[in-house]
């Protein structure tokens, strides 16, 4: 895979416009983090870049090809979503669950082949939860069961990650277990990792490609270096933001505040930013 991009994208909710001529490239075997505050269009963006939504204008490109014009098994083969707070039946087991990801492999009616059957070893190897295969996914705490819906995609086999806060309703220590599980896949297996995040010190943490959205368009664009300062805090959050660096790593880190000069904003912009 050599591109993976949109171009003059528009996205439309009834008359209401949502993502207005967005063109960005987005980086290949890199993790990209797309930031901004409530209603900023990020997970509409995620859902174009995964087919979940038609564009009004422009398009989504992989290697040179539309996403709209490419046949449905043939895009599942390549590119994965995960949605946010994305959910199992009760009885479902975590196996179960994770076969579900060979489906663009599958002719229809067929079952599991032995090469099936090694994917999905595979799958649940790498998010090490082979002892709990059997286990119903309900019965999981929140962190295991995002790596088993990360196994999930891990067993389609595609090259491509698109994930809708993957992050959400999680303990910080399970947070951190899910995000150090993408970077290993995205450093040992090559995988390309687009998410959505709230967090802006855990998408600078761990991104190598930040965008920063406001009212569908971008704002800012670049490395967490970059876009994590304090001008395009205030224009995309509408908050005074003081900028250091997380001691350990080196990585950037947002101590947000608001002052006079920020109180218009919108109360829920401060629910993008972590707390301390």
């Amino acid at each position: 895979m050599n591109r993976f991009a949109s171009e003059h994208l528009t996205v439309r909710y009834e008359r209401k416009t949502v993502i207005e001529q967005l063109s960005v490239s987005l980086p290949v075997e890199k993790i990209s983090a797309i930031v901004g505050a409530n209603g900023s269009g990020k997970s509409t963006a995620l859902k174009a870049f995964s087919r979940i939504l038609s564009p009004y204008d422009g398009r989504v490109v992989l290697n040179s090809h539309s996403i709209h014009e490419m046949p449905s098994k043939e895009l599942a083969r390549k590119l994965s979503i995960l949605p946010q707070a994305a959910q199992a039946p009760d009885s479902l087991t975590v196996g179960e669950l994770v076969s579900y990801g060979r489906y663009p492999h599958r002719r229809w009616f067929s079952s599991l082949g032995s090469d099936d059957h090694d994917k999905i070893d595979w799958a649940l190897e790498i998010v090490d939860l082979s002892d709990l295969r059997d286990r119903p996914v309900a019965s999981l705490s929140g962190g295991q069961q995002q790596r088993v819906w990360i196994a999930m995609t891990l067993a389609q086999g595609a090259e491509i990650l698109l994930l809708d806060e993957p992050t959400s309703h999680l303990d910080t220590c399970h947070q951190l277990e899910v995000m150090e599980l993408l970077a290993r896949l995205n450093r040992d297996e090559g995988k390309t990792v687009v998410m959505v995040l709230h967090d802006l010190n855990l998408a600078a943490r761990y991104a190598h490609h930040m965008i920063a959205l406001k009212d569908g368009d971008i704002a800012d664009e670049g490395t967490p270096e970059e876009v994590m300062n304090s001008e395009t805090l205030r224009t995309v959050f509408g908050i005074e933001a003081h900028i250091t660096r997380d001691p350990r790593i080196g990585t950037p880190i947002c101590i947000p505040y608001m002052d006079k000069a920020s109180e218009a904003c919108q109360l829920d912009s401060l629910s993008e930013i972590p707390h301390a």
